[in-house]
């Protein structure tokens, strides 16, 4: 496993940002819900695996095609 972001997979980021996206959604829905979120909810962590699982691909095709679009940027720039 990567030490730094630097050093990671896209694999890792997009699992990385899954999670991050999972628990800013249980926040917002807490804040909705006038839930405290740190006595009042009880975390599931298969559901916050699934949620990963199933959003990852998201965040990494999204990954791919923000590098694929600053290259382009970067060919254009070398070009001129």
């Amino acid at each position: 496993m990567a030490t730094s972001i630097e050093h990671m997979t896209v694999f890792e980021l997009s699992r990385w940002f899954a999670l991050m996206d999972c628990v800013n959604i249980i926040s917002e829905e807490c804040t909705d819900r006038r839930i405290n979120f740190e006595k009042e909810i009880d975390l599931k962590s298969l559901h916050i695996r699934k949620y990963i699982n199933s959003t990852s691909d998201i965040f990494a095709n999204q990954h791919e095609r923000e590098q694929s679009r600053i290259s382009r940027k970067r060919l254009r720039l070398l070009r001129q």
